[in-house]
């Protein structure tokens, strides 16, 4: 049952008409009275409820709009932090000094405190001609101004948080240890404008997972890319003659290279240490190969050497552990040391009529070969080249030797 209440002004009434006596009449009228009291109150309590409900309502829906502009507000600001922003750095900020040769500054230290910068294009009217920050540890993200043709030596030598580099069109060259040890590179475009990579250039940048070398790249320096442990694929224009020593060493993530006509020669240790390169072909426009090519190429299953080499390298494919098999062109006449030495799973090998020599521990420890066959042309066979395994055949000039004739092996060869 609900409460009535009565304001004191009616109360007052009822009392009053009691006091002084009045009749039914009386009496009806304050009936009246009263009634009409309690369905106004009932009136004002209901309105109150709704309006209560509708300011909730009200309230409710300014929040959730709250809410969404506030998401909004997030998202926004989220898109815009993955962008890089770049200070605009002014020359107060370096250290540097004029370079004659270069005519123009060479900034050689930077002061300021941002990890994304523009490098000025202008110091007090001479033009920024290159950067030598080297070792600088807060750096994160360069652009580089369009007054810069060259890269030179060691620009950002170690600096091993930076991430990107905006390289303008201006440049031609990227010289000698440019991001030597710039461990977390990832993001970086050479521009078509280049035309060399100088030695060690990207050495040691293992975040680096792809890098597209332009067509207009002639030169590539030695171990330019050695210990990117992270590259995945390389693909080599068409205006490269050599692959230098060293050059793709220690990238343990390649898994493809591609080799253009135009290269000649390939020089020492040019892709060993790339454990997860499984197959290689050599065009025939290569003539001469580097010693331990391969060496250490643990997952190499299949190499394609040219018709056009004379002579297998020292060491070209030592501890290629998954190497079963390879077919010597005719062209070769020369076996040199340690060529095949620790391929555990080597079965099969054809020596060339043509092959003269073979030189010391040139299948060593190859614990798979069961048999092989040398030409009449073989006159030398150096010290150990085969191991003391019971289960290997040789067959020379219709003869059969194993591990217990060896010596007579070396006496028919030397006669």
């Amino acid at each position: 049952m609900k409460k009535v209440r009565f304001s004191s002004g009616a109360i007052a009434l009822a009392a009053a008409l009691v006091l002084c006596g009045c009749g039914e009449d009386t009496g009806e009228a304050l009936s009246e009275t009263v009634s009409t009291a309690q369905e106004v109150t009932e009136a004002e309590t209901a309105e109150t409820a709704g309006t209560t409900e509708t300011t909730a309502a009200e309230t409710t829906t300014e929040e959730t709009t709250t809410e969404k502009t506030t998401t909004e507000k997030t998202t926004t600001e989220t898109t815009t932090e993955t962008a890089i922003k770049f200070a605009e750095t002014g020359i107060a900020s370096f250290e540097h000094h004029y370079d004659a040769a270069l005519k123009g500054e060479v900034l050689t230290k930077y002061n300021g405190h941002s990890a994304a910068i523009k490098i000025p294009s202008d110091a007090f009217g001479e033009p920024v001609k290159a950067v030598k920050l080297k070792g600088n540890y807060d750096l994160e993200a360069v652009e580089l101004p369009d007054t810069f043709t060259a890269i030179g030596e060691e620009a950002f030598y170690g600096c091993k948080n930076l991430k990107n580099v905006v390289i303008p069109d201006s440049v031609t060259s990227i010289d000698k240890e440019v991001f030597y040890g710039c461990s977390s590179l990832t993001g970086i475009t050479i521009p078509d404008s280049v035309t060399s990579i100088g030695q060690q250039a990207f050495s040691g940048c293992t975040g680096l997972t792809e890098i597209t070398i332009p067509d207009g790249v002639t030169s590539i320096g030695e171990s330019a890319f050695s210990g990117c442990a992270g590259l995945k694929e390389i693909i080599i224009p068409d205006g490269v003659t050599v692959i230098e020593d060293n050059t793709f060493s220690g990238c343990g993530g390649l898994t493809s290279v591609v080799i253009p006509d135009s290269v000649t020669a390939i020089g020492s240790f040019g892709f060993s240490d790339c454990a997860k390169l499984e197959e290689i072909t050599i065009p025939d426009s290569v003539t001469e190969l580097g010693s331990y090519l391969f060496t250490r190429c643990s997952m190499l299953t299949d190499v394609n050497l040219p018709n056009s080499i004379t002579k297998i390298p020292i060491g070209m494919c030592t501890e290629c552990t998954r190497l079963m098999e390879i077919t010597l062109p005719d062209s070769v006449t020369l076996i040199d040391e340690n060529a095949f030495e620790e391929c555990t799973k080597l079965k099969s090998i054809n020596i060339p009529d043509g092959v003269t020599g073979i030189y010391s521990y040139a299948f060593m420890k190859c614990e798979g070969l069961r048999e092989i066959a040398l030409p009449d042309s073989v006159t030398y066979l150096g010290g150990a080249v085969f191991s003391y395994d019971e289960a290997l055949t040789v067959t020379y000039k219709g003869n059969e030797y194993n591990y217990t004739t060896w010596e007579d092996l070396y006496a028919a060869v030397d006669g």
